[in-house]
């Protein structure tokens, strides 16, 4: 898994990604369209802003192959890429183009997360582990 913490930087604000994007929305925009086909791969090849329907205070982030999350300073716990075998924690069998907050972890506060292939964990400020 790959991330950046409390070590590496303070992501406050706006979180910018490029580079290659498979799955559903791991850059943030969802699947696109080509002609009338939908296609689950998307490219950026300059950063472009997540996009998010609420204003995040980003602390640590961490990335999966398809999928990807993110803990904010008050401990809540967003995900959103490709949905298979419960990575997202969401209970839903859809994809989420969009950082949606993990509603299993909301009593808690998430320290931080790791983002396997397949799966996500998260360690809670009391020392619990998720998965």
């Amino acid at each position: 898994s790959q991330g950046s913490g409390r070590d590496d930087c303070d992501i406050v604000g706006d979180v910018f990604m490029w580079g290659e994007g498979i799955g559903s929305g791991v850059l943030g925009g969802g699947v696109h369209r080509v002609d009338s086909t939908t296609s689950a791969k998307m490219d950026s090849l300059f950063p472009k802003a997540l996009k998010s329907a609420l204003t995040l205070d980003v602390q640590y982030m961490a990335w999966g192959g398809r999928h990807a999350a993110l803990v904010t300073r008050h401990g809540d716990v967003f995900s959103w890429g490709e949905e298979f075998g419960g990575r997202l924690g969401h209970g839903l069998h859809a994809d989420i183009p969009y950082p949606q907050r993990v509603e299993a972890l909301a009593n808690n506060i998430v320290e931080f997360v790791a983002c396997g292939e397949y799966h996500t964990c998260a360690v809670t400020l009391s020392g619990d582990l998720y998965t």
